[in-house]
């Protein structure tokens, strides 16, 4: 029975202090997590969750665990801001989705 893995992320810090890993550490790991995804026959696709950020919710205090619930696991950064290095593919990119 082949395995669909349909979202797979980390969410990083920046943007989420409360619930990330750094943004080094979270290419490397995506890069392992696909590997690992195309050697074993039984996994037919490998989707990354999400491709942009969810953007924090306002209505709460702005450095407050609440605030940052969302998921900060995308490809891209919610508000569109590249990293240093400038952007890659035609928008804001983030390490690992340079690493793709």
């Amino acid at each position: 029975m082949p395995i669909f893995l349909t979202e797979f992320g980390y969410e990083t810090s920046p943007p989420d202090k409360f619930a990330g890993i750094p943004l080094a550490q979270r290419s490397a790991w995506i890069n392992q997590g696909d590997y690992l995804a195309y050697r074993n026959p039984r996994i037919d696709s490998n989707a990354q969750f999400l491709f942009s950020d969810q953007k924090p919710l306002a209505h709460f205090k702005r450095n407050s665990k609440r605030y940052w619930f969302t998921y900060q696991s995308g490809l891209r950064y919610a508000n569109g801001k590249a990293l240093a290095g400038g952007t890659q593919l035609g928008f804001a990119s983030r390490e690992a989705l340079v690493a793709y």
